[in-house]
């Protein structure tokens, strides 16, 4: 087909010809004619339009491989992302892995859809692919690797309005709250090549789709990919995520000690230099424990202590016990370390309970500190 045998037809037919669009069925997306060589996309799933020529559509129907998805993205001002999504018009399209959606039958618009709105305005849908998505991601990959599923069955998420170079971090931030709000779904990015390797995710209750919105967004969403790297994660590699949210606070109590010092008009230049070299002797360690002390009740030290992973009841005791256990993991060797702690496979009886209950405390702190230190207030 050539661009001219376009002439004269009406987006519908068009839409027909060259996808297989069902003119009579519900569909995500339609062809608007503006003039007799102009047409208006206009595109439901990712909710924008934007105008094609009869050469645009064609050049799109075409592609089948990856190279010439590759060659039609770079003439068309789309960034293709990896491990499977595209950037276009301030709006990205990822592949996603869900378990848990209705068919697609039951998909027909946007209240159909499991989204979230931030306060900063960040909008995310998971449904299913576009027709973009389809022709550009899906089939390309189908054409290089029989595991991956029918293009049109792919489920994707979608995020608007973001910058291309906060996509990974948007979409870390919607992964977040797209879990918590609704937790019957089983979302987790994975890559198109290693679908049958992907981890299941525990199971819950359906809930309704709908639109969730004013949630908080977060700047520095490297800790939320470390939260959600940890939900993804057995008890010990997961413990290490869930200390690097903890971490990633380090810097707000120590600057807010300072900040304090300084205020404080009784500590001369001199004192005020020897505190902040103490600090510095164990800063790590330092900023633990006021990190703690911020967020820890009574209430968890007591059940920390029932569980039996530490023997007294303070925020020191926890912070102290947190730490050896960061390094048990992180720089455990045998003969130099308290303890070497091993992620097996299989592991049973009181050292896997201890393994869950330490899961399960940092993933309170971390949620905790979160929301104190990293999400944005209004």
């Amino acid at each position: 087909m050539v661009p001219n045998d376009l002439n004269g037809k009406d987006g519908s037919s068009i839409a027909r010809e060259l996808f297989g669009r069902d003119p009579d069925a519900p569909s995500w997306w339609d062809l608007v004619r503006l003039d007799e060589r102009i047409l208006e996309w206009r595109d439901l799933r990712l909710g924008i339009s934007w105008k094609v020529t009869h050469g645009y559509l064609v050049a799109l129907r075409e592609v089948s491989k990856p190279v010439e998805a590759s060659n039609f993205a770079a003439k068309n001002k789309i960034r293709l992302l990896p491990n499977g999504g595209f950037y276009f018009r301030n709006t990205a399209e990822l592949y996603v892995r869900c378990i848990g959606l209705p068919p697609p039958e039951q998909i027909v618009d946007q209240n159909d859809l499991y989204r979230i709105k931030t306060k900063a305005e960040l909008e995310a849908s998971v449904g299913y692919s576009s027709q973009l998505f389809v022709r550009l991601v899906g089939s390309p990959a189908a054409e290089i690797n029989k595991d991956v599923p029918d293009p049109y069955s792919l489920t994707t998420l979608v995020l608007s309005p973001v910058e291309k170079d906060q996509v990974e971090g948007a979409a870390e931030l919607a992964l977040y709250h797209l879990r918590r709000q609704y937790p019957s779904l089983e979302l987790s990015f994975w890559p198109f090549n290693d679908l049958n390797t992907a981890p299941r995710l525990p199971e819950h209750d359906p809930v309704a789709p709908g639109l969730v919105d004013a949630l908080p967004d977060m700047e520095r969403t490297e800790a939320i990919a470390f939260y959600n790297r940890a939900i993804e994660s057995p008890p010990i590699p997961g413990f290490l995520y869930l200390y690097r949210v903890l971490e990633s606070c380090f810097d707000d109590v120590l600057s807010a000690t300072i900040s304090a010092w300084r205020r404080d008009a009784t500590l001369s230049d001199l004192d005020l230099l020897q505190k902040i070299r103490n600090i510095q002797r164990s800063e790590d360690i330092w900023s633990l424990r006021q990190v703690l002390r911020e967020i820890v009740d009574q209430k968890l030290l007591d059940a920390a202590l029932g569980d039996d992973i530490i023997d007294k009841a303070d925020a020191d005791t926890l912070a102290r016990e947190i730490y050896l256990r960061r390094n048990s993991i992180a720089h455990g060797r045998k003969g130099q370390h308290r303890r070497v702690l091993v992620p097996l496979g299989y592991s049973f009886g009181d050292e896997a309970a201890r393994e869950r209950n330490w899961y399960q405390l940092l993933k309170t702190l971390a949620e905790k500190a979160m929301e104190k230190w990293l999400f944005l207030r209004a």
